[in-house]
């Protein structure tokens, strides 16, 4: 049972209606920069991917800077 915030990463390809999810009850940059992984692992080359973080102070971490600056297309 968790008694706090819980962190949903998702990621929907509007096209096929496919999902990616995740969840993280610790919210470290580490699982979130593991959802970026599983989503590029996950979505067809040259496919453009929009990311959008809200109220997610991961994002600063420099392990998930290094994922977005080695995909320039998808921010």
């Amino acid at each position: 049972m968790c008694h706090g915030t819980v962190d949903l990463f998702a990621a929907l390809n509007t096209a096929t209606v496919k999902a990616i999810t995740r969840l993280s009850a610790r919210h470290p940059a580490v699982d979130f920069r593991a959802f970026l992984d599983e989503m590029d692992r996950q979505t067809d080359p040259g496919l453009a991917v929009h990311v959008i973080c809200d109220n997610l102070s991961a994002r600063e971490a420099p392990v998930v800077h290094e994922w977005l600056l080695a995909h320039p297309g998808s921010g």
